[in-house]
């Protein structure tokens, strides 16, 4: 029989690579129920209750990531027996960095087994204190374990005891601390009431919002990324603020290019020496926009489709037109979500899906291929329910602008872009006639069918060929591509 004593003495001198089996191979014991609860608790989780106090940093992190998962499977009275009091004495002051860091997230998991209750007396205590660690890493990875707590505390406690501690690491010195304040709490945006988000979440965004704009720290990009419920005030507010978002930085950075690109050429500068601050700064800003053109489409849900012109509009020029590829790129492979909504109002888009369908970038073409006849289709729709005279020039724009679209793919070696595009196009008769697409689209069909390098763009093509010919209305020109077809030309 193992025991407790076998199991540690071979541990205590085992390598990494064995302790890191040996991680997967205790889990799976209690997973398959090979041994008798009882003694899995006396042999193997003592052990990994002594391992994640391994010198090893790497080591350490397996042993206490078996435990998260092995805490799943244990029954409450084994937990707060040997888990819940290991973690209280691993998260005091005295105990080193990594203990209390070990300390947050064992309190995390096991925050949410027992009735809150016991978590106010036992647990939030040391939650509490950890919130307040003199270590900045410990504050903001017991911040990203509040949302468990609060959880198992329920909505009036989390009021009273994790709220305030929120609050206070949203306003921490350290901005690491803050931006897992910011992603807490919309974590717990579900478990609160409308009271307390208007009263208490929502000015507190609005104030962390402001911060991250001031300092212009590594926060700002993450901000991008989250959305709450407002007030109409509060609303407006955050609609200027997201659309400072999508223009930060831009009029610089497009500036400065121009510039360079005016400018004689400069000698070269050796990688050592190169002004890495500026590359992080520019870096900064275009991941703030491109965070910021991802969540386009949740914002046109936020601000709602009739203001969207008067609120949205410019933003989405800007980032359509954004000199950095992957903002372009981010902005287009969310085009048709933005058309789906605006439905009827899809026309005001046309403009800006013809500069993205413009793109000499093969990346941005890329977001916008794998939805073309989706959005196509939106937006021919409400072209046509508008009843505007230039009904024929639009189509004439969007035929052209995917003529050019067609041009750029197939200058580049991206043949799964080429075929992905032959495809698409096997679905634009939602979106053209039969007499558009025969004198626009037939005569490059048939000569990437013979011009194509690679053999699975070809075939996508030939199905392409066979599906619109099926769908034609006009027989002389079905016929007429049969036999095209027969001759090879």
């Amino acid at each position: 029989m193992i025991t407790r004593d076998v199991v540690h003495e071979v541990l205590h001198v085992a390598q990494p690579d064995v302790q890191l089996a040996a991680c997967n191979a205790f889990l799976q014991i209690l997973q398959e129920e090979k041994v008798p609860l009882q003694n899995y608790t006396q042999t193997f989780l003592k052990s990994i209750l002594t391992s994640i106090d391994n010198r090893d940093p790497d080591v350490a992190n397996a042993w206490l990531d078996t435990l998260l998962d092995v805490i799943d499977l244990l029954p409450k009275d084994v937990i707060k027996k040997d888990i819940m009091s290991l973690a209280v004495s691993k998260g005091q002051l005295s105990q080193s960095v990594q203990s209390r860091l070990a300390c947050c997230r064992i309190l995390g998991k096991i925050a949410t087994k027992f009735d809150p209750f016991i978590i106010k007396k036992d647990i939030l205590p040391i939650v509490q204190a950890l919130c307040q660690d003199v270590d900045y890493e410990v504050r903001g990875c017991m911040c990203r374990q509040l949302d468990s707590v609060a959880r198992g505390l329920g909505l009036e406690q989390t009021k009273s005891a994790i709220l305030p501690e929120l609050v206070e690491l949203t306003n921490d010195e350290e901005s690491y601390v803050r931006l897992a304040g910011l992603e807490t709490v919309v974590s717990i945006l579900s478990l609160l009431d409308d009271e307390t988000c208007t009263e208490t979440i929502v000015p507190l965004v609005c104030k962390f919002c402001q911060q991250a704009l001031s300092n212009e720290d590594y926060t700002l990009p993450a901000v991008a990324k989250q959305l709450v419920n407002f007030t109409e005030e509060q609303k407006h507010w955050f609609i200027d603020y997201y659309n400072k978002l999508c223009k930060y930085g831009a009029k610089e950075s497009a500036k400065q290019k121009e510039e360079d690109e005016q400018s004689p050429p400069k000698p070269v500068i050796p990688f050592c020496v190169f002004p890495c601050d500026m590359l992080e700064e520019e870096d900064k800003t275009v991941e703030t926009r491109k965070n910021a053109g991802y969540n386009f489409p949740a914002m046109v849900m936020f601000a709602g489709v009739r203001h969207f012109k008067s609120t949205l509009f410019s933003s989405l020029h800007s980032l359509c037109s954004d000199f950095h590829y992957s903002v372009r790129k981010t902005v287009a492979s969310g085009f048709h979500e933005v058309a789906k909504l605006l439905t009827s109002h899809a026309s005001i888009l046309i403009p800006e899906f013809i500069t993205l369908l413009q793109d000499d970038s093969t990346e941005v073409l890329h977001g916008l291929v794998e939805h073309l006849p989706d959005t196509l289709e939106v937006l021919i729709k409400s072209v046509n329910q508008c009843n505007s005279e230039n009904k024929a020039q639009v189509h004439n724009d969007l035929i052209a602008a995917i003529l050019y679209t067609e041009g750029v793919i197939f200058a580049s070696n991206n043949w799964r872009l080429q075929e992905e595009l032959m495809k698409q196009l096997s679905h634009i008769t939602k979106c053209f006639s039969s007499e558009q697409i025969f004198h626009n689209f037939m005569p490059l069909l048939f000569r990437k069918l013979l011009t194509a390098k690679a053999l699975p763009v070809r075939l996508a093509t030939g199905r392409t060929i066979i599906i619109l010919m099926r769908k034609n209305r006009k027989l002389e020109q079905r016929d007429e591509i049969c036999e095209r077809l027969v001759e090879g030309k």
